[in-house]
């Protein structure tokens, strides 16, 4: 097993005692280790800023301890991603303290398309659910990958909204990437194992603990374009993704909501004070014209898994709304059929019914 300068900086990662400023102070001598390192105290110089206690810990790393971590992280099927590799995301460079290893596990391919974040309250309403839901389903279509922190409530949403339709999710954690947590969780994190990642910054086995939450937060916003609040309440964790959102000049989008919402009351805070109010798709596509991204609209009627005649129904509401009889109309199917097929879309979260008996599209 040849050894590569991320493997040795992995390892030195997950030795007790070395910490990221150690590590960071260490970068620039680990991007070029020669291929054939057999000891580090033969190719590292003293390093002032490190303590001799330190350094001669360092200098204890041997080339079997780097290969036993990096099978161990093999046989779990997690990916590590430094600094200094070609696929760590050029945006989270661009942060004041960027993590230095990412631990990945599940699909990379989230990590090749724009990602937005969609964050909000653990415990959200009914209409907050399907807010982050809908949102997360459309911009996936779209084209985006959308970025969270797989907790309870607007988060876990975000993730199955995206996931519906088989698109790209990336779960950052406040925990190692082999620790489901919140426990109830366990479908959805196998469930984003297909199209979906899960990223941290922590090593595999490392348990939850609160003073990590923060610090997770402001990778969900530096790995994002913009960060989508839905749902918070005045003492939310999403409020300090939005803070760290601010900070490192993202962009902030807020849902608006009633203002007899306790869960309302962060989000319309953050509108007072200048985010970007968000209540239509168009409000997200309209912000990111200058960039020239290649978003694309995915048409539900180019799903192979849908019949015929589900394909005719979508084709004809894709850019308008329509009754059960002008659909009857439009196909020359009967009554019957076209009601069954739109509950049938409805269920699949393809269609929703508007009032007037009218159909659209999902959006």
């Amino acid at each position: 097993m040849n050894l590569q300068p991320k493997d040795w900086f992995v390892a030195l990662r997950q030795m007790d005692g070395i910490g990221y400023k150690t590590l960071l102070y260490l970068l620039p001598h680990m991007i070029d280790l020669p291929p054939d390192v057999r000891s580090l105290s033969s190719v590292l110089p003293a390093i002032p800023a490190i303590s001799p206690q330190k350094m001669r810990k360092i200098f204890l790393l041997e080339p079997s301890h780097v290969r036993l971590v990096k099978q161990s992280l093999d046989d779990q099927n997690i990916h590590t991603i430094t600094i200094f590799d070609e696929q760590y995301p050029a945006i989270l460079r661009e942060m004041e303290d960027p993590p230095l290893v990412l631990y990945a596990k599940g699909s990379l391919k989230a990590l090749e398309q724009p990602r937005l974040a969609i964050v909000g309250t653990r415990k959200p309403s009914n209409y907050g659910r399907q807010v982050a839901f809908h949102l997360a389903s459309d911009l996936a279509r779209l084209g985006f990958t959308i970025v969270s922190g797989f907790a309870r409530g607007i988060d876990s949403e975000a993730h199955k909204g995206a996931i519906h339709h088989g698109e790209k999710t990336i779960g950052v954690l406040g925990c190692g990437v082999d620790v489901i947590y919140p426990p109830e969780n366990k479908f959805l994190y196998k469930s984003m194992m297909t199209s979906g990642l899960f990223l941290s910054e922590y090593v595999p086995g490392s348990q939850p603990h609160p003073r990590l939450f923060p610090l997770r937060n402001r990778m969900i916003s530096g790995l994002s374009l913009g960060v989508i609040v839905v749902e918070a309440a005045l003492s939310s964790g999403s409020l300090n993704t939005a803070k760290h959102a601010y900070e490192q000049n993202r962009d902030v989008f807020a849902v608006p909501g009633p203002i007899s919402s306790p869960v309302s009351q962060g989000v319309n805070n953050l509108l007072r004070d200048g985010a970007i109010p968000l209540t239509k798709i168009q409000d997200i596509l309209d912000n990111y014209k200058h960039l020239g991204l290649n978003i694309k609209v995915k048409k539900y009627s180019e799903d192979p898994c849908l019949s015929v005649k589900e394909r005719k129904i979508l084709d004809i509401i894709e850019n308008t709304q329509a009754t059960v009889d002008q659909l009857v109309a439009a196909t020359s199917m009967t009554v019957q059929e076209v009601t069954r097929i739109l509950l049938d879309l409805q269920l699949q979260g393809k269609v929703r019914q508007l009032p007037g008996c009218m159909y659209a599209i999902t959006r």
